[in-house]
This record gives structure tokens, C-alpha cells and sequence, in this order.
């Protein structure tokens, strides 16, 4: 849980570490601990900050679930369209929880299962670097398109479907 003093909040800290190093790294990570007081209400002031980040880390204990607080988070990064990391401890329990259930698929972002819980750390800074690379390999390689040109490529298909026409021997088969 946020601000317990425990090892979500060791963790937490850990990856902040990590990807912000000495300042000389790219990153910026939002964590809940490190503000100030704030006319805003606290649930309001941390998914606004959601709302702008870049990517979203989310780490579930298999033994714990999905809280509802962490639930929210996750219904907004989604409504946001941001991207997001998931990750599963199962040191704890075996058993996967409904959130790993439903992102399980070809259509749902690949996740990582992690045995232990001093192992969370070093996989999301791994897998973050190997994120942004692949990435930047598929811009390279032009495989990556904005999402207005994603946005242009539905609309010709539409297009395209909407003047589609069939003849009439077709559907002559099909029961009326």
C-alpha cells in the first residue's frame, strides 16, 4: 500500500533510484511520498498526475489482488491510453489474479511474472530500457506509425468497405 512505510514503498523508491540515478538519466518518476501539501484532494492530485505521465508501472502481489485504489489507477491509465507495464509477484501465491486473467491473450499487453519480490526492481528497469529500445529500433525501421496516420489508414478502410460493392450472385446463396 502507498505511504505504509513498507516494502511497496521500499520498492517504489528502488525504482525511482534506479531510473533517475544521479539526475543524469532521461527519467523523471512520480512518486506519491515525495509531495508537499497540496489544496487538492489527495485521490484527485495523484490520477491528475497519471493523467500526464508517459508510462505507468504497476506491480500486483498475487497473495494481496487488485485493490480497489490501485483498480482506479488502472481504469484511468486505460482511459488515458497510457502505457503500461504489469507486473505480478507470485512469491506469495501461485494463483493469478483476475487483472492477470483478463490481460492474458494476443490482444492484451504482455505482462511478467515475477518469482520474488526482491527480483521487481531490476526486471522494470530491464524491461523499460528494452521497451524504449525496441521502440526506437521500430521508428528506425519506420514500423511504428503516429496515431493520425493509424487514425487516416481506418478511415481509407472504411472507405474502401462503404464502396465495396458485391454482385448480386454473391449473396444469391444465402437464406432470406
Amino acid at each position: 500500500h502507498c505511504g505504509d512505510g513498507g516494502r511497496f514503498d521500499s520498492m517504489r523508491e528502488e525504482v525511482a533510484c534506479a531510473l533517475e540515478g544521479n539526475g543524469t538519466t532521461p527519467f523523471q518518476v512520480y512518486l506519491w511520498g515525495r509531495n508537499g501539501a497540496s489544496t487538492e484532494q489527495a485521490g484527485t492530485r495523484f490520477l491528475s498526475e497519471l493523467a500526464d505521465c508517459d508510462l505507468v508501472v504497476f506491480v500486483i502481489d498475487n497473495e494481496r489482488g487488485v485493490t480497489p485504489g490501485v483498480q482506479k489507477e488502472i481504469d484511468q491509465a486505460i482511459r488515458f491510453n497510457k502505457r503500461c507495464l504489469y507486473y505480478f509477484c507470485s512469491e506469495f501465491s501461485l494463483s493469478p489474479t483476475s487483472l492477470q486473467e483478463q490481460l492474458a491473450g494476443m490482444d492484451g499487453p504482455t505482462y511478467r511474472i515475477v518469482d520474488r519480490w526482491d527480483l521487481i526492481t531490476d526486471c522494470i528497469v530491464h524491461d523499460l530500457l528494452e521497451d524504449i529500445f525496441m521502440r526506437y529500433r521500430g521508428w528506425c525501421n519506420g514500423t511504428i506509425i503516429s496515431i493520425e496516420e493509424q487514425s487516416e489508414s481506418k478511415m481509407e478502410f472504411i472507405d474502401a468497405i462503404d464502396g465495396a460493392q458485391l454482385p448480386k450472385n454473391a449473396i444469391a446463396d444465402l437464406p432470406r
